[in-house]
């Protein structure tokens, strides 16, 4: 069975590498970036013809599914869930690797929205990668209850030390 993976921000540089490192691996990939610049920042992010090389360098359309949207957007990213999920047949790993620089300066005296760009993408976007990731699904015979496990969890109305 091919394991599935939504990666963020993988039009260049680690999320690239890592979307096709993935797929040499055996994976499948729903890939995901904005394509779009962030005003806030003094360069350019990545553009939909970077997103197109990557997919055509992994292995083409049928390994990797491309999706255009903002990390940041929780209906987006329940998109490229529901993407894995139609496409390959589930969701096995959340990958965030979304990411922004800015600086040449101490962060004191970095622009207040580069500041905020830096920690909307670094940080905040990893939650919305957390609240997106796969849940654990129990495997086929395996316990699915605390009861059915060998080593089960002291209870105190029932294990209690008698003395």
């Amino acid at each position: 069975m091919t394991r599935v993976a939504v990666v963020t921000g993988r039009a260049r540089g680690i999320g690239a590498a890592t979307v096709e490192a993935l797929v040499e691996e055996g994976w499948a990939v729903v890939a995901v970036d904005r394509c779009a610049d962030d005003p806030r920042l003094p360069y350019g992010l990545a553009t939909e013809e970077e997103l197109r090389d990557v997919v055509e360098r992994a292995g083409g359309a049928d390994r990797v599914v491309p999706i255009v949207a903002d990390a940041s957007d929780a209906a987006a990213m329940t998109g490229a869930v529901q993407s894995a999920e139609e496409r390959f047949g589930g969701l096995d790993a959340m990958v965030a690797i979304a990411g922004v620089i800015a600086g040449g300066v101490p962060l004191w005296e970095m622009p207040q929205e580069q500041q905020e760009a830096v920690l909307e993408v670094n940080l905040l976007l990893r939650r919305q990668g957390w609240r997106h990731r796969p849940r654990p699904r129990p495997r086929r015979g395996a316990a699915r209850h605390g009861r059915d496990r060998e080593c089960r969890q002291p209870r105190l109305d029932r294990d209690r030390d008698p003395r």
